[in-house]
């Protein structure tokens, strides 16, 4: 079974597996975009956008795995 750092590398395209610290800070921010009314796919693009700068690719095919099953496999 893939890790969820694993799993979010991989949604996001990421360059690399990322730390536990920044997968702290997207699932943060995801969570707080989901409060402000952001549909769950559009808060988690939009936190890997601001939280994985420099490695989030825009354009990748992005997998099937809902943003809220990833929230919990990082909790």
């Amino acid at each position: 079974m893939l890790s969820g750092f694993l799993k979010l590398k991989a949604k996001y395209g990421l360059v690399h597996v990322p730390s536990s610290a920044k997968a702290g800070r997207w699932a943060a921010e995801t969570k707080r975009l989901i409060q402000l009314g952001y549909p769950d796919e559009q808060a988690g693009m939009e936190a890997a956008r601001r939280i994985f700068r420099y490695e989030y690719r825009e354009y990748s095919v992005y997998s099937e795995r809902a943003v809220r099953q990833l929230l919990r496999d990082l909790s």
